[in-house]
């Protein structure tokens, strides 16, 4: 149900004061020049083997240009 008492006017030193006590609270320390946790290696079995030779990059570049043509194609057809 909704109150009719209820107003903006009223309420903005309230969500005001909220705001205030909800920030005013010491953020925690990040901890200024501890190191980061070190990331552990994966294991041999969970690494992706290297690319082979033949794919240098070429298909990824091509299929990249027909994708933007495709899209110029669609755009211009709308």
């Amino acid at each position: 149900m909704h109150d009719n008492n209820w107003s903006w006017p009223k309420a903005g030193p309230m969500l005001l004061s909220l705001l205030l006590v909800g920030c005013a609270g010491k953020s925690p320390d990040c901890g200024r020049g501890t190191e980061p946790p070190a990331v552990p290696l994966l294991p041999s079995s969970a690494r992706q083997e290297p690319l082979p030779s033949w794919c240098l990059g070429d298909c990824l570049k091509k299929l990249t240009e027909w994708r933007e043509a495709s899209q110029r194609l669609l755009s211009e057809a709308e």
